[in-house]
């Protein structure tokens, strides 16, 4: 009796073509995150929903009031406010 060949080695057997339909994957980074890196952190459950509600009622992000936060804390320091906030539709 004749094996079959199995779904992986047909799939891997066959070149795939880009479809022209189908715009070509990105690579790299978004533009706009070109030259910036991740800051994070773990906070309580009611430290997260009081930042969210200050961002809804200002009608912001989250990174927004993060990035407004840092800067204070620059300004307090006495160093430049270097987080540049950026609205909703891409404006600083």
């Amino acid at each position: 009796m004749a094996r079959r060949s199995s779904s992986l080695a047909l799939a891997s057997a066959t070149p795939i073509q880009p479809n022209a339909e189908q715009p070509a994957m990105p690579s790299g980074r978004a533009s706009g995150r070109a030259g910036k890196a991740m800051v994070a952190g773990w906070y309580d459950k009611a430290a997260v929903k009081q930042l969210r509600m200050i961002a809804v009622n200002r009608e912001t992000t989250i990174q927004q009031q993060l990035g407004r936060a840092l800067n204070l804390l620059f300004r307090e320091e006495g160093l430049p406010a270097l987080a540049q906030i950026e609205r909703g539709d891409g404006e600083v």
